[in-house]
């Protein structure tokens, strides 16, 4: 799922030219508005952010985990800081990156139901949009429902 039916459109044919668009559903929603049906055995939340303090990304990151089967997967990733080539708007101004302890700690996923696989910094070395590269901060969150 993503907000951006561009987004899809593009893991649409990405999907096609890897030959698994039939084992792969992908849609364009809103998950504040409306959160699919079912039960899934891998739940990726990339970058999963928002700058608007009134978007209720924990709760929708709680009902993805409660659909997560036995066996199945978390994986949460968000940017721990700004790229260096990032430009400070209003927006940005007060903005608060999350860590990832204090999203794991405000996700209160039930004890015993969850196994902690890994929650952290990781590193990773990226293109800013002229080619200047940089090690870049992310949080990880893995966890394995049991």
């Amino acid at each position: 799922m993503d907000i951006s039916e561009q987004a899809v459109q593009t893991a649409q044919r990405l999907a096609q030219e890897a030959g698994l668009d039939a084992q792969i559903d992908l849609q364009a929603i809103d998950l504040s508005q409306h959160f699919p049906a079912g039960e899934f055995e891998l739940v990726c939340a990339l970058y999963f952010q928002s700058p608007y303090d009134d978007f209720p990304r924990i709760d929708i990151l709680q009902q993805a985990a409660r659909r997560i089967v036995p066996g199945g997967h978390l994986l949460i990733v968000t940017h721990a800081s700004a790229p260096p080539w990032a430009k400070p708007d209003e927006n940005m101004k007060h903005h608060v990156f999350p860590t990832a302890d204090g999203d794991w700690q405000a996700l209160a996923l039930p004890e015993g139901q969850w196994q902690k696989l890994h929650v952290g910094i990781t590193t990773r070395v990226a293109k800013g949009p002229e080619g200047q590269e940089a090690e870049l901060q992310d949080n990880l969150i893995w966890a394995r429902r049991v």
